[in-house]
């Protein structure tokens, strides 16, 4: 993924079908359901992606 609409987009549809399947009810607020979102950033151009750093889940 490239931009942060399409992955919006993927966790919409995604919730849609673990809803349909029975899985889940995908109740945010309560969390049944939960996504965490990993950022790589490099300047344009540059073909390697810096350090690698990770935000503790609150």
């Amino acid at each position: 993924m490239r931009i942060d609409s399409e992955a919006a987009e993927y966790v919409v549809e995604l919730r849609m079908v673990l809803r349909y399947l029975g899985v889940t009810n995908g109740n945010m607020q309560e969390e049944s359901l939960c996504c965490d979102v990993n950022v790589s950033i490099r300047p344009a151009g540059q073909l390697k992606f810096g350090t690698k750093s990770c935000r503790e889940r609150s």
